[in-house]
């Protein structure tokens, strides 16, 4: 189905659903990649979990800054 196909079927005008893409598409960039800063209360590190967006959870035991950052760059 093309934009104006789907506009129409919709009953909304092309210009709108462009704007709403546009605007759409700018959000996912702003969000994505960025970093969440970690407050662990005090509490000591056991390991880490990174959730990657497709679902893979690698663990790592402990704190190792140098593996933690090659499963980062992985993806």
């Amino acid at each position: 189905m093309t934009k104006k196909e789907f506009c129409r079927h919709h009953q909304i005008k092309l210009s709108t659903f462009g704007y709403w893409t546009t605007r759409y598409r700018r959000s996912c960039k702003e969000s994505a990649g960025g970093f969440v800063q970690i407050d662990p209360g005090g509490a000591p590190l056991d390991g880490m979990q990174i959730i990657y967006p497709n679902g893979v959870r690698p663990s790592v035991e402990g704190y190792d800054a140098g593996l933690i950052g090659e499963l980062i760059h992985l993806w």
